[in-house]
């Protein structure tokens, strides 16, 4: 991406939500930074229980959730 320097690239990144209740998809796309390990550590930590759950898709199809620590 960007202008060929390496160096100062910029990450983008989208995510699309449903809202049922609202009837509703909403959009949010822009450039993206990483935090440091202690700021993510924190904001992991800080959510809740659903906050947490990932989905992951298993090789037989299904999807699960797991609990981050």
């Amino acid at each position: 991406m960007g202008d060929g320097n390496h160096g100062s690239a910029v990450h983008r990144s989208a995510l699309t939500s449903h809202r049922p209740p609202h009837g509703r998809r909403v959009r949010l796309r822009g450039p993206v930074t990483p935090g440091s390990a202690r700021d993510n550590a924190a904001d992991l930590l800080d959510r809740s229980a659903t906050g947490r759950l990932r989905h992951e898709r298993a090789t037989d199809g299904w999807q699960r959730l797991q609990l981050w620590p």
